[in-house]
């Protein structure tokens, strides 16, 4: 990883990167006085290295390419120790493009295979872009979140005028699943919000 890519915005390194990198620039050192490899460091340095190497400053942006980095591909126990930390201490940005979230439930279902846990605790920042009135897209998304497949919109994410409807859309779908109610049931009350969300904007009858 290149040193820019773990600095600050303004170009100065975090206090707390700068104390793991000390620790980890001497826990390097003393493993070349004894001619150590990676896994024949202590578990706690193989960590500090990992979370060095794998740790970013900045959102990591999702897309259709993107790809684990190398040092979780070098062998199995390296990519069992450091999997779950590139995905829980990372934050991942998807884009969300007229209300189609396709990407973010691809990734999210990606997540859910890694671990359930890793699912639940990832961060996942959504961008929108386009229109925020498409029904079918917000639709398909209630789907996949009602089938559990995706992540609702939460009020950490910012609310605004425009995204109120999706938030209530969300918190219906997310209700449903979790008191068993069928798709058809929800599908009705999703279908009632999308008259009342006309009325104000005409835009989500369309």
């Amino acid at each position: 990883m290149e040193r820019s890519a773990i600095q600050s915005f303004d170009g100065n390194e975090p206090k707390e990167h700068k104390r793991r990198k000390a620790q980890l620039e001497t826990g390097v050192d003393q493993a070349q006085k004894h001619n150590s490899t990676l896994l024949g460091l202590p578990a706690e340095l193989r960590t500090l290295i990992y979370e060095y190497s794998l740790v970013e400053q900045r959102s990591i942006r999702v897309t259709k390419q993107l790809k684990q980095p190398a040092l979780l591909l070098t062998c199995r126990q390296v990519r069992t120790e450091a999997l779950e930390l590139w995905y829980r201490s990372n934050t991942f940005k998807t884009a969300i493009a007229d209300c189609d979230a396709s990407l973010h439930q691809s990734f999210y279902v990606h997540l859910r295979k890694v671990g359930t846990s890793v699912a639940r605790s990832a961060r996942i920042t959504m961008s929108f872009h386009g229109t925020m009135c498409n029904w079918d897209n917000l639709a398909r998304w209630c789907y996949a979140i009602w089938t559990a497949q995706a992540r609702s919109l939460r009020y950490r994410d910012g609310l605004c005028v425009d995204k109120t409807v999706i938030y209530a859309a969300h918190n219906i779908a997310t209700e449903c699943r979790n008191d068993g109610v069928d798709w058809k049931t929800c599908e009705k009350m999703l279908k009632n919000l999308r008259l009342v969300a006309g009325n104000e904007d005409p835009e989500w009858l369309e």
